[in-house]
């Protein structure tokens, strides 16, 4: 997504440079959506892909467009999820898309129409499975008694940690997998901003998500150096001590990083070969319990795409 939306202004060849770093050291998923840059994403990935498609695995999304009066809005109907799905095959330059999402459900759709339109494009084979993302527990149910759901992207991280008390149990108990999208808490885990003005004038996230705007930061900070104390101690980076913590929570959890960045797409690799013991999980545990993070993780707009 950072690559093409959102994040400020990015480098085409370096990203492409990252891309093939990640294909180089067994990265096989690759995650976009048609509404990243408006389509420019589904490119790039489409882009590097050629030649390497038959070794990757696709994810895209549909569900959001801009309508010119409205602006922003979710857009479940049959017929758009077709359409859309087309034009994500041409972007991508393929004959099937290994993971399609619906990327944000509008509750005035029935679940069932929008995944049985989805499952009629998987036996068209159009898509070979299905996800959803950011639904509650009831349109998991519902959409599993129609079609089987492959994955559930959510935000989950050390920083956000609510999945955990319905959509991570529901999706068990569907053998739904786990994709976790904003592992690194939006890059607070990181460590790197200590401040407002360490996020670039185009950066959207200080302005969506309350957690990483004023008082609430610094409280955030201040919780995320007492991470880095731990992180130090084990020798490493803070990013891949987070990602170690959610792949330490299932063989179920797939945590998708975004970086534009070769030096920290190799942290992120690298935390898949750390183990973190079982003293380490309680004292991460003791610094990130379930409510200390300060702050919502979207603002009113963006709460409102959630939990239908």
């Amino acid at each position: 997504m950072g690559m093409s939306a959102f994040y400020g202004p990015a480098d085409h060849e370096q990203n492409k440079q990252v891309l093939a770093h990640a294909a180089d050291n067994g990265i096989t998923l690759f995650d976009t959506a048609d509404m990243y840059g408006d389509g420019a994403n589904e490119l790039l990935v489409g882009e590097f892909l050629r030649g390497r498609s038959e070794d990757s695995i696709v994810a895209t999304k549909v569900g959001f467009r801009t309508d010119p009066e409205r602006g922003k809005i979710v857009d479940n109907d049959p017929t758009y999820i077709r359409q859309a799905c087309e034009a994500s095959l041409r972007r991508l330059g393929v004959d099937t898309i290994d993971l399609y999402y619906l990327h944000r459900r509008n509750p005035d759709v029935p679940i069932e129409d929008s995944v049985g339109t989805m499952r009629d494009l998987l036996q068209e084979g159009k898509i070979r499975n299905i996800g959803l993302s950011e639904v509650n527990a009831a349109t998991l149910d519902a959409a599993c008694a129609v079609t089987p759901i492959a994955a559930l992207q959510i935000e989950y991280s050390l920083t956000e940690r609510s999945a955990e008390r319905e959509l991570i149990p529901a999706a068990r108990a569907h053998d739904v997998a786990v994709v976790a999208y904003s592992p690194l808490g939006r890059g607070l885990l990181t460590g790197r901003f200590a401040d407002e003005s360490h996020f670039a004038s185009d950066d959207f996230r200080p302005k969506v998500h309350p957690r990483l705007h004023g008082d609430n930061l610094a409280a955030n900070m201040a919780i995320v150096e007492r991470f880095g104390a731990i992180a130090a101690e084990l020798g490493l980076p803070k990013s891949s001590v987070a990602l170690a913590w959610l792949l330490s929570r299932g063989d179920d959890i797939v945590p998708i990083p975004g970086t534009r960045s070769i030096a920290y797409l190799q942290q992120n690799i690298d935390a898949a070969s750390v183990h973190l013991s079982p003293d380490v999980l309680a004292d991460i545990e003791d610094v990130f319990h379930h409510d200390a993070i300060v702050g919502s993780r979207y603002d009113e707009a963006g709460l409102a795409f959630l939990d239908h």
